[in-house]
């Protein structure tokens, strides 16, 4: 069964997190999916790394994972901006490579920062307070565990920083889709 890409405008059109788990269902029944319904507890004044709840994924063991997502962002001032790690749980894993794409609502201006690790810090730089960050990278799991989104302000400062109810994640395992 071919997996079809879930597209990143249907987000953009509200059809909702529902509508969205249950079309992963369908193409790929072994896909987790994450999402936060209300908004995080806000960081201010911090660079420390914290666990935003909700935005964890189970990840088997010796298995290749893709991994799609969508964090919306308020970010009250662009010089505090945001930094992000997927390393905040348990798992460990080899072979990461991917991209997280931050953008402006109605514009057309983004930045692209390349994923290598789990612990990659991505950091969305000083010059525009983004609304998305786009998530779209793979990786060979070799430790069972979560897979676990932190966040914190890039530079510390006294706004507020916060991921926004309505972001998600979906991690489809490949070797499923691969053996069909």
């Amino acid at each position: 069964m071919p997996i079809t890409k879930i597209s990143k405008a249907l987000f953009s059109n509200s059809i909702g997190n529902r509508a969205v788990r249950n079309a992963v269902k369908a193409v790929s029944p072994n896909a987790t999916t994450a999402y936060i319904l209300s908004s995080t507890t806000p960081v201010i004044s911090s660079t420390t790394l914290v666990p935003v709840a909700g935005l964890s994924l189970d990840v088997t063991a010796n298995t290749y994972y893709t991994i799609e997502g969508l964090l919306a962002l308020s970010i009250a001032g662009a010089a505090q901006n945001i930094s992000l790690d997927f390393n905040g749980g348990t798992a460990q894993a080899s072979t990461v490579t991917g991209t997280v794409l931050f953008t402006l609502h109605n514009t057309a201006t983004t930045l692209a920062f390349d994923q290598t690790a789990l612990n990659t810090l991505v950091s969305g730089g000083t010059t525009s307070a983004w609304t998305k960050a786009w998530i779209d990278f793979s990786f060979f799991c070799s430790v069972s565990g979560t897979l676990q989104v932190r966040f914190a302000q890039n530079v510390s400062g006294a706004t507020n920083t916060r991921i926004l109810g309505g972001s998600w994640l979906l991690a489809y395992p490949l070797d499923h889709v691969l053996n069909q």
